[in-house]
């Protein structure tokens, strides 16, 4: 993707939503971005950090030709996303603890139950595997002296 793609597209972005973007580059590397420090011609330098390590937060060149793909890592609801696309005032999501607003009624769905999945025979006969003191006894026949037999000639 281009560099004009990536910048448009960071347009779009509120400031407060930067800080849960996430960038795949081509090399295969995901990074958490806390911040967008400064956007240049060719390449982003940002704060963050490496997806999945402990590491300490490090400033980070990007080339705008060597990110693969962006995303939020944090929950983003769909009518957020919509709202970052469409150019709209993005409506925050409610604090922690806040009652959620009624979610619209959902027309009414009849779920017919799947029939059970034919049983398919075992094609082979299980085998009795020998308790712990057969074993054991086995061992100790083995061990035992066995008395020769006479030779015949």
């Amino acid at each position: 993707m281009q560099a004009a793609v990536w910048k448009s597209f960071l347009a779009r972005v509120p400031p407060e939503y930067r800080g849960s973007l996430m960038a795949m580059t081509a090399a295969g590397m995901e990074i958490n971005i806390q911040a967008i420090l400064r956007e240049e011609e060719d390449f982003l330098v940002v704060r963050g950090r490496l997806a999945g390590t402990t590491d300490t937060i490090r400033v980070l060149f990007l080339p705008f030709e060597g990110l693969d793909h962006m995303g939020f890592y944090k929950e983003m609801s769909p009518a957020q996303v919509t709202a970052i696309l469409d150019g709209k005032p993005v409506v925050a999501p409610p604090p922690e603890g806040a009652a959620a607003p009624a979610p619209e009624p959902i027309a009414a769905v009849t779920l017919v139950p799947e029939p059970p999945p034919p049983e398919v025979p075992n094609s082979r006969p299980r085998v009795r595997l020998p308790s712990k003191s057969e074993i054991i006894e086995r061992l100790r026949l083995r061990g035992a002296v066995k008395p020769e037999e006479p030779k015949t000639s």
